[in-house]
């Protein structure tokens, strides 16, 4: 009687099993089907003002790893504010039960940013995500700190562009645009306030209120411990002007910051 009690037991959670088993192997094939994709557009789209498609798609919610291609966000008004030929994300859920979302790569290849603000001073990125009312909102505190870890990002042959509603015609007004723009993190630790960059900017301009200037090269590499930015430098080659400036920076994130050599 007991033998076939166990028996019985171990076939039941064997059942159990395969039967989830096949009920993730149903779900990932299904995420990744062109019907599952246009569905998950549409309910995102429905959620926002602005609008957002991609092409093509591989997830694995096992695995914790998601996969886009041809990420296209327009605005309300259809005007294009962000896009990239690809973007993979791979989390570790283990890390949910210690309270932090661990993020193991997260990669952005070849994203071009369009900002701009109107003559209200409104940003049009805000405009897209988020419905009138939502930003105004105050977040309410709780007692649980909940962690952001960032093992690598990485951002290959960007593209970024600013500009104030009056940034019009061929003159170029109130505009920035930085191109090839290459971003690594390593990691990154929000409550510890850890991390490691590097960036490296090849060509651009800026044209601020009356501050005009070209961007050839640009290259930043920072290493932050908590309150201190330790191996700060910076590398610019305009024209075939060099210079390099390196350092650290104490208190970054306060009104304060002291800068040393």
């Amino acid at each position: 009687m007991i033998m076939k009690f166990f028996k019985w037991s171990f076939i039941s959670i064997g059942a159990v099993i395969v039967v989830f088993l096949f009920l993730l192997v149903g779900v990932r094939l299904y995420l990744n089907t062109d019907r599952a994709q246009q569905r998950i557009q549409t309910k995102i789209s429905q959620t926002i003002p602005g609008t957002i498609t991609w092409s093509d798609s591989r997830i694995s919610v096992w695995g914790g790893e998601v996969e886009l291609h041809n990420v296209l966000l327009r605005g309300p008004t259809n005007n294009k504010l962000f896009e990239l030929n690809r973007f993979l994300l791979r989390v570790s859920w283990f890390r949910l039960f210690k309270g932090e979302l661990c993020v193991n790569d997260l990669l952005l290849e070849k994203p071009r940013i369009y900002l701009a603000t109107d003559r209200m001073g409104n940003l049009n990125l805000i405009q897209a995500l988020l419905t009138p009312g939502n930003n105004e909102s105050t977040p309410k505190h709780s007692g649980f700190r909940f962690n952001v870890v960032i093992r690598q990002l990485q951002v290959l042959d960007g593209f970024f562009q600013y500009k104030k509603d009056d940034a019009v015609g061929e003159k170029q007004r109130n505009r920035m645009v930085l191109q090839n723009v290459n971003l690594t993190v390593r990691d990154g630790n929000l409550l510890k306030q850890k991390g490691r960059l590097v960036c490296e900017i090849d060509g651009g301009f800026i044209n601020f209120g009356g501050f005009r200037t070209t961007v050839d090269r640009l290259s930043l590499t920072a290493n932050l411990q908590k309150d201190r930015i330790n191996t700060l430098i910076i590398d610019v080659n305009k024209g075939g002007f060099y210079l390099k400036v390196s350092g650290d920076v104490r208190h970054p994130f306060t009104n304060n910051p002291i800068c040393g050599s």
